[in-house]
């Protein structure tokens, strides 16, 4: 209901019902990655991060992506400045809009049947394994799981080979919302991190197999970072606020593995910390006293510094 409430209050009327269709599905389903609004708010810092010149290129390559006019808020100001602006931090939800795309087929499953390739697209895929990395951790000496690929790793380095100012317009476009959306979910301790308990031999899937009241453990940090419902005007407020409260790194590396390590690090020292259960929706784990608070504050940081340090890499990769 919360993701309806959302998309009701800031896709533009155009494009609404269409979204609202493809998402339906999804509406009472665990959440995907950092919620719609934290994604929008990351984007912002670091669209306010842009220098001039890796602003105009950005907002240049985006106008060409296949669902561009797709990309905007409902409050959002019309003129060019603000349209541009817009579609930036819209472009930032759209990998995981297209999770129950009907023009797109889920590539993870074994019976997948591809759809046509239409105008702009390099492939018709969803790429729902983009989203996370499986890295095995266990607390009682279970077995060690292998770390599918590819993953949000392998990818956020192809992303960063692939975005430059010579590179083909059309696989730049393509690429921008994978990569502002993909540095953001890198930086999410619950999708770097897969608890290999007895239980679960093969891992609790980024904590989506593990139950707190309400919901999983992956969708509890997913929704830990943001506000449950704002506008577009209230995503550039955020994002001022955040900023004040949270200064940009003193020093920042364009190398994801970094950022997922620090991610891992935070997943075993701060995620789970309730003991080996893996509780079930009809008995879910009883978190202890203030994990809520923490959980709020490491998920807020890691969001700012994620849009502070994609705000970096594009001024680098683009400049």
């Amino acid at each position: 209901m919360r993701q309806y409430n959302i998309l009701m209050r800031v896709f533009a009327p155009s494009v609404r019902l269409l979204v609202i269709l493809a998402l339906l599905p999804a509406l009472a389903a665990p959440a995907w990655a950092w919620n719609f609004p934290a994604h929008w708010i990351a984007a912002a810092i670091a669209y306010q991060r842009l220098t001039p010149a890796v602003r105009a290129k950005v907002d240049g390559f985006l106008r060409q992506h296949p669902d561009y006019e797709k990309m905007n808020f409902v409050d959002a100001p019309t003129d060019p400045e603000s349209r541009a602006r817009a579609a930036f931090i819209h472009a930032a939800s759209w990998p995981d809009e297209i999770r129950d795309d009907a023009r797109l087929y889920d590539d993870t499953k074994a019976d997948a049947v591809p759809t046509p390739l239409l105008p702009g697209f390099p492939g018709m895929q969803r790429h729902t394994n983009w989203h996370y990395i499986n890295m095995p951790f266990s607390q009682d000496d279970s077995r060690l799981t292998p770390t599918p690929t590819p993953n949000v790793g392998t990818e956020l380095r192809r992303l960063l080979d692939e975005i430059s100012p010579t590179a083909d317009p059309a696989t730049v476009a393509y690429d921008l919302p994978w990569f502002i959306h993909l540095v953001a979910d890198s930086h999410n301790p619950i999708h770097a991190g897969s608890r290999v308990t007895k239980d679960l031999p093969m891992g609790d899937a980024n904590g989506s197999l593990v139950f707190v009241p309400g919901k999983s453990l992956h969708g509890y940090w997913d929704d830990a970072a943001s506000p449950k419902e704002i506008n577009y005007a209230g995503i550039l407020k955020y994002a001022k606020d955040y900023m004040a409260q949270q200064p940009p790194p003193v020093s920042s590396t364009l190398n994801p593995k970094t950022w997922l390590d620090e991610s891992f690090k935070l997943a075993k020292s701060d995620v789970y910390t309730f003991g080996p259960d893996n509780g079930t929706k009809e008995k879910p784990i009883t978190l202890p006293p203030g994990y809520a608070q923490n959980a709020q504050k490491i998920a807020k940081q890691r969001l700012i510094k994620s849009g502070y340090l994609l705000g970096t890499a594009l001024n680098l990769r683009l400049r």
